[in-house]
């Protein structure tokens, strides 16, 4: 992805997620076994490429890593769980200027 001022950032990340069990025959129906990879990765990638460039790579410090998080797991959040998912947790490990 690319920040603010066009230098390529890379992510390491980690997060979970799970089935909204009252929900688990839609999903099945309307998106598929392979939910990680149709709408849960896309969707993450989607919301940090959106967050992170409107940041310059100078302004992104360690201190605002926690932000970050936040913001990407409220904002994915929100569109995953239209597609009968709960993402739990997300979290930065690393970031990668390049």
């Amino acid at each position: 992805m690319l920040s603010k001022d066009e230098i390529s950032i890379k992510l390491n990340v980690k997060y979970s997620f799970k089935p909204i069990p009252e929900k688990i025959a839609l999903l099945h129906n309307y998106i598929g076994d392979n939910y990680l990879e149709s709408v849960v990765k896309p969707q993450i990638l989607l919301t940090a490429k959106n967050y992170f460039r409107n940041y310059m790579v100078n302004n992104i410090t360690s201190s605002e890593i926690n932000n970050f998080e936040n913001q990407i797991l409220k904002e994915a959040r929100k569109k995953i769980k239209s597609k009968y998912i709960n993402l739990e947790t997300f979290q930065i490990i690393k970031i990668n200027v390049q």
